[in-house]
């Protein structure tokens, strides 16, 4: 019964995801692509993440898939760091080139 819960859960963002970051920042911002790629890309991760869990694929008391997992983990949250980073230093430095 928690497929159909997490299916709902997972409908419920789609649908209001966008239009809460449409409405907070416009469409124009970049921040609003990043967010709603990284928001909705973290909450479907996060499901494939549970039912990898919870069917048993993944053993958290096996070393070895205990490193897989937190570096699948810590690779998710450094790449949106260095991609929110690339995005504030494309809005921050100055272009110093031919215009």
């Amino acid at each position: 019964h928690y497929v159909i819960l997490m299916a709902a859960f997972v409908l419920a963002i789609t649908w209001l995801i966008p239009r809460f970051l449409v409405g907070w920042f416009g469409l124009e911002s970049p921040w609003t692509s990043y967010l709603y790629k990284y928001l909705l890309g973290t909450v479907f991760f996060f499901v494939g993440v549970f039912l990898v869990l919870k069917g048993g694929a993944c053993n958290l008391k096996r070393p070895q898939d205990r490193y897989w997992f937190r570096f699948l983990i810590l690779g998710l949250f450094w790449y949106i760091s260095l991609h929110g980073l690339w995005i504030l230093g494309a809005l921050s430095v100055p272009f110093k080139g031919d215009l």
